[in-house]
């Protein structure tokens, strides 16, 4: 399930990225590609939508044959438990062959039953596989989509360049303009007037000859004049608007991008307050369960080498805007006495007390999210005797919602057990058989047997 969950995160994780980027192509930006790009880039996000909602189908099926599965399992426990039990007690009173037609109906329906299940087993195994091509196939769209966006950045790119190309022609037509406008004007001062006919009447022609020379001169100097200035002027000058406009919607389009990670980073945040406030609540209370005159809390470390209980995260992200990356982990701050000025770390605790609060914290969390069955490995062992049955009392109450199996070599935790086995070593070969509470009480008192090591007694209390 966890699996499931962190896919479900991959995905939409993915979607977002791909939203933005769909935003980002849906821009001018998109003009600068070719028609096959265009085309390629409309099937991949087709195909990553199909994709999606196919294994989001996929998921949402397996996650229900997994639940049948469970309580198949279930049933098959029960009924062959509850069948045994009563084939026990009616094997004195019925008949050999009413006994064996019992059987048999028994294993009928065990069959039947185990069938369905390996039926569900093929079905998930089928759907297991169907999500890992699916998921192959989803980084492949992936990695084209990458390809496709580093495209883009190349296009980016050119464009800039091509921006700076039409400032330095800008700055060249500028020149341009001021020379032609200069040629212009020595251009009016050489040239003869509509009215000048008149004035050069009477002058020879000799020297009318030596002023034409010198105007031809003059004139062969600025024989390289652009003429296509005016023109080219006006097309950079357009080039440069649309790079203008190009680069107000990549702002508009990174101010959005902005947003929306401030949005994740909020949501995060949120997220990760409500769940340690919820834990340090039941952690405070749970602890107070197991050790009636002290106290405790959860804190959250920063770099700065400051913690934060949950009270205080909650005035702090009202008044100033905290960062998840500004948090470095999650401390415990305890008090065995009650006094607030005697609350110690984790490291200043004896063994009994660092047990006593890994406990609290196991309980804590199970309460605010419970799971199955839990198994315990001798967590009494380095418990302080006055702890030992305070822990035993919440594991009882906490076995209304959930299956807990326990080895022990104390007498505590054996008080609230609903079953019990015993556990030997004998000629290196490990036994293990159903014993009674009674038995179990003897088998932790007297655990130094004659040739014979014993192993610790495990107690299984379920809801």
């Amino acid at each position: 399930e966890r699996q499931l969950n962190a896919l479900i995160a991959t995905i939409e994780q993915f979607c977002a990225k791909e939203e933005s980027l769909q935003s980002e192509l849906g821009s001018d930006l998109v003009s600068q590609l070719t028609v096959d790009e265009q085309i390629t880039i409309d099937k991949l996000n087709d195909t990553i939508e199909e994709i999606t909602q196919e294994l989001k189908e996929i998921i949402k099926k397996r996650v229900e044959l997994d639940g049948t599965k469970t309580k198949l399992e279930h049933q098959i426990a029960n009924n062959y438990r509850k069948n045994r039990n009563q084939i026990n007690t009616d094997l004195e009173r019925m008949h050999i062959e009413n006994v064996r037609s019992v059987i048999e109906d028994l294993e009928r329906e065990y069959t039947i039953l185990s069938d369905k299940l390996n039926e569900h087993e093929k079905q998930t195994d089928a759907i297991d596989r169907i999500i890992n091509n699916l998921d192959k196939e989803l980084k492949n769209k992936q990695k084209e989509l990458e390809q496709l966006k580093n495209s883009n950045r190349d296009i980016d790119e050119h464009i800039n360049e091509e921006k700076r190309n039409a400032d330095k022609y800008e700055v060249k037509l500028r020149n341009a303009q001021n020379k032609l406008d200069e040629s212009t004007k020595r251009q009016n001062e050489i040239g003869v007037p509509p009215d000048g006919l008149d004035k050069y009447k009477n002058i020879p022609v000799k020297e009318l000859q030596r002023d034409l020379d010198r105007a031809i001169i003059e004139l062969k100097k600025y024989a390289h004049v652009n003429k296509k200035a005016l023109d080219q002027f006006l097309q950079f000058s357009d080039e440069r608007d649309k790079l203008t406009n190009r680069k107000a919607e990549i702002d508009e389009a990174h101010r959005h991008i902005v947003d929306l990670i401030e949005s994740l980073d909020n949501k995060r945040f949120e997220t990760i307050q409500f769940t340690f406030k919820q834990v340090s609540l039941y952690f405070t209370e749970v602890f107070k369960r197991l050790a009636p005159e002290g106290t405790a809390h959860l804190v959250i470390k920063k770099g700065d080498n400051e913690d934060y209980d949950s009270e205080q995260v909650s005035s702090q992200s009202s008044t100033q805007q905290m960062s998840v990356d500004e948090f470095t982990g999650v401390g415990i701050k305890v008090s065995f006495t009650g006094r607030t000025n005697e609350m110690r770390d984790m490291q200043q605790l004896s063994g009994g007390q660092k047990s006593l609060v890994a406990l609290a914290l196991i309980f804590a969390i199970q309460k605010c999210d419970p799971a199955p069955f839990y198994l315990f490995d001798e967590i009494d062992q380095a418990l302080d005797p006055q702890y030992r049955n305070a822990v035993a009392e919440m594991i009882n109450e906490l076995s209304q919602k959930a299956q807990f199996i326990i080895t022990t070599f104390g007498p505590d935790l054996l008080k609230y057990g609903d079953k019990f086995y015993g556990i030997t070593y004998r000629n290196k070969v490990s036994q293990i058989r159903s014993v009674t509470h009674e038995e179990a009480l003897e088998f932790v008192e007297d655990n130094e047997v004659q040739n014979q090591v014993t192993q610790p007694v495990t107690t299984a209390t379920q809801s």
